[in-house]
């Protein structure tokens, strides 16, 4: 037999409100699990119900006149709903009322009836009362909390609080949420124009003020309160040591006082102090900065994208003063210079992205089940063509890469319509890598109107255009290509891959990855300013495994990396170039 249950709700009231269902067996097709709502509640108060099947039912407080409506449900990962509402204003309330359950209601499930204890009573009025800061210690630009007894929730109406600094008279919003309750509140930011410009100790009194049903209410002004202003402040957690700085890397500079949403200008005169450089003093103001840490008073490591302006000095090292600017229109602060001592270097980051089209391209080429293994050999190889060299190459991942970042794409086939194996779709040569935050990949306007191939990227797929099979006419097919990827590739007579044939498509995982690296580290080659020595993207002439040379003087035994051919390499101009440029 089954249990039944033997009452409507189950006695469980939390503080304010909510409870359990009855935990009898079986579920009905409706169930209430809890009402969260407020101890007091008002005309517009927030209601929220944990259940199912909340879509098109209402809330009825027992012994109301009126229903509740649930305007939005939304669904959690478990199947059930969360439904949130707002008491309407009606006139059937009564000032006084209390309510100890809570059902829903326009659902008839043979006579079930989901309920739910709660422990509330209802007002009509509300009158604006006394209130305090939460805390007499701001920062410029964070919000700012205060206390009182009795607040406005959300829906309830509108409320502001009214700052008088002795010479004029602000005001700010003031908010709440259900679940802080209604002893707290926040004002938006504070503002220099609430306290004048200068950091310190300032003096001000407060009210609160607003609006309930309609109807307006102020509440009195408090006793003059001293407020302080924390000092927006400059400071180095490295010392006075030389810090190793590369681009894009966290600057080692703690930044206090200062909340989201201001403005940060880190500036100074530099003297550049490398060896047999004479002194040049120069001004310069780097980026502003937008905050994104926490709004508290406490010291903090802010990113700069970008050390370019020390690399242009052409200085190893560079000695000089920083200072930090908080700004908000004609109001503004400026901390105290501090002295640093910076040792600019540079690495590449670069990312590897492989979408959609690079899916399609080894599904074309019949490896997509075994993508885990080509990716790895792939990103193996790449590294491998710039080992020894400051520079960073990962697979793209949820978690970015920080600061500048090279992006290359991988896609299935040539978008130009070229064939072309690979195009970095620049429209002109970045000698000495001054940009590191490039795409490559997508579509390049500059190189369209220059007439260059308009859309960058490495097209996997195009290596099928090294088949003797596909194209026999062509000078650069290669049998090798047919007779290791045939197998495998639906469109060489092959059947494609399973992840189970890993060991035995080994040799085709390693040509597809080989050959796929080898035009990748070219395209980034262009990237990074190569090739050396000429003002033409490529060497003249074969120069055996130059990874700079031409797609013609490159051909497909070299760039697979098959027994007897040319190891692919940097020519010994392009080498010195790489070391140069990632010298400073």
């Amino acid at each position: 037999m089954k249990p039944k249950c033997t009452s409507r709700w189950v006695a469980a009231i939390a503080s304010c409100c909510g409870a359990a269902v009855c935990g009898c067996a079986p579920e009905p097709p409706i169930a209430l699990y809890s009402v969260t709502i407020p101890a007091v509640v008002r005309a517009g108060s927030p209601v929220q119900v944990h259940g199912r099947g909340l879509a098109g039912a209402k809330l009825r407080l027992v012994g109301a006149l009126t229903d509740i409506d649930l305007v939005q449900t939304d669904s959690r990962a478990d199947g059930s709903e969360i439904a949130t509402g707002n008491l309407p204003l009606a006139g059937q309330w009564r000032s006084g009322q209390r309510f100890g359950g809570a059902c829903l209601v326009g659902h008839d499930w043979s006579g079930w009836q989901a309920c739910v204890a709660v422990d509330c009573r209802f007002r009509t009025d509300w009158r604006a009362g006394s209130m305090a800061l939460a805390t007499t210690t701001l920062a410029w630009g964070a919000p700012a909390q205060v206390a009182a007894e009795d607040l406005l929730l959300p829906g309830e109406g509108e409320m502001a609080v009214d700052v008088d600094n002795g010479i004029t008279v602000t005001s700010a919003q003031l908010t709440t949420n259900q679940a802080s309750g209604r002893g707290l509140g926040t004002i938006g930011v504070v503002a220099p124009h609430w306290t004048g410009v200068t950091p310190g100790l300032h003096q001000w009194r407060l009210r609160l003020r607003g609006s309930h049903a309609g109807q307006p209410s102020n509440g009195p002004w408090t006793a003059t309160i001293a407020v302080t202003l924390a000092t927006p402040t400059l400071g180095s957690p490295a010392g006075p040591s030389p810090t190793l700085l590369r681009r894009g890397d966290k600057i080692p500079l703690m930044i206090a006082a200062v909340a989201p949403g201001a403005e940060l200008l880190v500036g100074g005169d530099w003297l550049p102090a490398s060896t047999g450089a004479a002194p040049i003093a120069r001004a310069w103001q780097l980026q502003a900065l937008a905050i994104t840490g926490p709004a508290t008073i406490v010291p903090s490591a802010w990113y700069l994208t970008q050390v370019q302006p020390m690399l242009d000095l052409g200085a190893r090292r560079l000695l000089g003063s920083a200072r930090l600017r908080v700004a908000n229109g004609s109001d503004h602060w400026l901390s105290a210079p501090l002295a640093v001592d910076w040792q600019p270097k540079t690495i590449q980051r670069i990312e590897l992205v492989g979408d959609d089209g690079w899916d399609a391209a080894l599904q074309r080429l019949g490896l997509l089940a075994v993508s885990a293994q080509v990716r790895l050999r792939l990103l193996s190889y790449v590294r491998g063509f710039f080992g020894g060299l400051p520079v960073q190459i990962e697979w793209r991942t949820a978690v970015p890469m920080p600061g500048e970042v090279l992006s290359v794409h991988f896609l299935d086939r040539d978008p130009n319509g070229l064939g072309l194996f690979g195009a970095e779709a620049g429209a002109a040569k970045d000698v000495g890598n001054r940009d590191l935050g490039e795409t490559l990949g997508g579509l390049n306007t500059a190189a369209h109107a220059a007439g260059l191939a308009a859309y960058g990227g490495i097209f996997a797929g195009e290596i099928l255009g090294f088949s003797r099979k596909l194209q026999p006419a062509s000078a650069a097919a290669s049998p090798e290509l047919d007779a290791i990827l045939g197998p495998w590739c639906p469109q060489l007579g092959g059947i494609s891959a399973t992840a189970a044939d890993a060991v035995k498509a080994n040799a085709a995982i390693d040509l597809v990855a080989h050959v796929v690296a080898e035009v990748t580290a070219h395209e980034i080659g262009h990237a990074l300013g190569l090739a050396a020595d000429t003002a033409d993207a490529h060497h003249s002439g074969d120069s055996p495994g130059w990874i700079m040379d031409a797609g013609a003087a490159r051909p497909f035994d070299e760039r697979a990396g098959l027994a007897g051919a040319a190891i692919s390499q940097w020519g010994p101009v392009d080498l010195a170039y790489l070391q140069q440029i990632f010298a400073n």
